[in-house]
């Protein structure tokens, strides 16, 4: 077996086979590893040779991928995408209707298929060009656009208001853009939370990535078929109205918290709720898209072979995530085991992904409860809360990049 990255397996080598260069040369060697790019032969003599895929016969190409199962880095590069915008730029605003514009990325690795979905947020104090570079990671890594509403904004009476503008820039995207927006992601802060909050519960969605927010009034109960991520400060005056919205949708949800109070999270929780909401709703529906997750998975490993070396603990997680809460299978399931086998052997990751989980369950029993009978609360907190907190905060002292969080979990919320 191969190894890549210490002791990682990737897969099982080949059997000896006849390889056929595009350009007609033959080479007789077994396949030793494949990372979605580069294959490396090894001849009967021992010679080593590494070559791009895109370099071999496409049934080469074809059985390489099968065997390895893996999309591939190049493998969207086969299927080009012809857009009618400039990619790999924030582009707006675009004037979609007389009183509705927008403002839209479009990475340069779009799904292809007028398959990709779209994360689309309305902020509390409308959009602008910088608006969703705090998902661009995420969307660059997945190949899924993104888009905000300039005109979406806090304001008595806004709530329908705002919901027509995303509806009508929606639309205007749907028509001009290979976007399936009934894959819509939507997201959004504070006030602007509420509108993305019914934008994903009363439109075909994948579901929401609520900022310090909270749900509409009306909504008390679960959205089957939607996944939510919601992300707030962890001395937010809306933790507790975020946290009741995370319980009430149960399995379907979980609860992000990132330091300090009712400010931005930064591009670290915004693209990761992106790849949760959309690997959740992606493999919830496998059955409708095998040449999606195909080409997914390849960006997916890929990615997790960088963090693995750079953030140990943010790919145990991720591991974690695809193992247990989306439950992928065949080979790729067998290289993710290898990978989180490995990751278990470092013990910050693996109380990282202990102290995540014990956040969420945090935010379920002692936040929850406190959010149900609605409204803000401003420089609140209880003896409960503070001793729990402590308890949270000994426990997983120095476990990288939760430091902050653990100590603000206890303090009274801010402004």
């Amino acid at each position: 077996m191969f190894a890549i990255l210490g002791s990682v397996a990737i897969a099982e080598e080949t059997d000896e086979r006849v390889w056929t260069a595009k350009m007609g040369s033959k080479v007789t060697a077994r396949a030793v590893s494949f990372d979605g790019e580069i294959v490396a032969l090894v001849t009967s003599a021992g010679k080593e040779i590494q070559l791009k895929i895109g370099k071999l016969s496409e049934p080469d190409q074809k059985f390489l991928r099968d065997h390895f199962q893996q999309g591939g880095a190049d493998s969207d590069e086969t299927v080009p995408v012809d857009l009618p915008i400039e990619t790999g730029k924030t582009l707006g605003p675009i004037q979609a209707d007389e009183d509705s514009s927008y403002f839209i990325y479009v990475p340069e690795n779009l799904i292809p298929g007028g398959r990709a979905p779209i994360l689309f947020v309305t902020w509390s104090g409308g959009s602008n060009i910088n608006s969703v570079d705090n998902f661009k990671k995420a969307a660059d890594l997945l190949g899924i656009a993104l888009g905000a509403s300039k005109e979406s904004k806090n304001g008595k009476g806004r709530l329908p208001i705002n919901a027509k503008h995303s509806k009508d820039c929606l639309s205007h995207i749907r028509e001009t853009l290979p976007i399936d927006t009934k894959r819509t992601v939507f997201a959004g802060n504070s006030g602007g939370s509420v509108v993305a909050w019914r934008n994903a519960i009363y439109n075909p969605s994948v579901g929401c990535i609520p900022f310090n927010g909270y749900l509409p009034e009306e909504f008390k109960k679960p959205a089957k078929g939607r996944f939510f991520y919601v992300c707030g400060g962890a001395k937010d005056y809306n933790r507790y109205l975020s946290a009741y919205a995370a319980k009430t949708m149960s399995k379907e949800s979980t609860h992000r918290f990132h330091p300090g109070g009712h400010v931005g999270s930064g591009p670290g929780p915004a693209s990761d709720g992106l790849i949760w909401v959309y690997t959740r709703h992606l493999y919830d529906k496998r059955a409708e898209f095998p040449d999606e997750i195909r080409l997914i998975e390849g960006r997916l490993l890929k990615w997790l072979k960088q963090e693995f070396v750079e953030n140990p603990h943010e790919a145990y997680y991720w591991t974690d995530h695809l193992l247990n809460t989306c439950e992928v299978t065949g080979s790729f399931r067998g290289q993710i085991e290898e990978l989180h086998r490995t990751l278990s052997e470092n013990a910050n990751a693996v109380r990282y992904l202990e102290a995540r989980k014990a956040l969420v369950a945090f935010s379920a029993k002692q936040f929850a409860d406190l959010g149900k009978d609605g409204g803000s609360k401003f420089e609140h907190t209880t003896s409960k809360i503070e001793k729990a907190a402590s308890r949270l905060k000994e426990k997983y002292a120095g476990v990288p990049g939760l430091d902050a969080v653990l100590e603000d979990l206890g303090q009274p919320t801010k402004r």
